[in-house]
């Protein structure tokens, strides 16, 4: 007999630097970003968010350090193309936080904004 594999839902890693991990109830799937989401990780990203259905997903990026124009690229695609609500946590004042601003984007999600953890 052949031992199935356990499921831990990891996402394999593209680069040592981007890590992807969630949890899901009925209704919403929380995905917790770590490490940086650039070129060399986001479309993976985007294939481990295919298929969810009309869930709520929570995009929490409390965890990652750094997000290039390719991970913008790529939350601005998932508003789009989810048929379900999408919000994203992050740090206020953190580097995404003042990439949305600044790219004038910020309205254009729901965000959870938790306190800088200076």
């Amino acid at each position: 007999m052949t031992e199935q594999p356990q499921h831990d839902n990891r996402i394999a890693d593209a680069t040592p630097l981007g890590s992807f991990t969630w949890d899901q109830t009925e209704d919403e799937r929380v995905v917790v970003v770590e490490g940086e989401v650039d070129l060399s990780n986001a479309r993976q990203l985007m294939r481990a968010l295919d298929g969810l259905g009309r869930r709520h997903l929570v995009v929490d990026l409390t965890r990652v350090a750094f997000m290039d124009s390719t991970g913008l690229g790529m939350l601005v695609q998932l508003t789009n193309d989810l048929p379900g609500k999408l919000e994203l946590r992050l740090r206020e004042g953190d580097q995404i936080d003042r990439l949305l601003a600044i790219t004038g984007l910020r309205e254009q999600f729901t965000l959870d904004l938790l306190p800088r953890s200076d």
